[in-house]
């Protein structure tokens, strides 16, 4: 079987070597000790915090349907956040994100995602 190498475990990464186990035997190479890349979760006790990418929105149909799977999943959830523009103290603007164009966060942490794109690759 071909044995393919790939450089990093963010969730691009991730997904490429989730989607050529099906014809190659895959090994993902990391510097850091947590997977996921930017979609990652910090620890300061006692705190926790995401750090990196806000949100997930996908911009393909077939990424889109990707994420919407995750969300059956659990793994996701959407995130109609709302926002607020502040003047001299006075709201100026407000506004919620839509169906239009849905953001996905994960339902615990962020680093979640990786640990479920991860669930039986070779990481090292």
């Amino acid at each position: 079987m071909t044995k393919i190498a790939i450089i990093g475990a963010g969730v691009s990464g991730l997904i490429a070597a989730r989607d050529l186990t099906f014809c190659a035997d895959v090994t993902l190479f990391d510097k850091s000790r947590g997977l996921g890349g930017r979609a990652a979760t910090r620890y300061a006790t006692p705190y926790e915090f995401d750090h990196g990418c806000q949100f997930i929105q996908g911009q393909s149909t077939e990424f889109n349907r990707f994420l919407e799977g995750l969300v059956e999943q659990r793994i996701l959830k959407r995130w109609d956040a709302r926002f607020a523009e502040i003047d001299s103290g006075e709201i100026t603007h407000q506004r919620q994100w839509g169906a239009d164009q849905p953001h996905y966060v994960p339902c615990n942490r962020m680093n979640m995602l990786g640990h479920h794109l991860a669930e039986g690759l070779d990481v090292i």
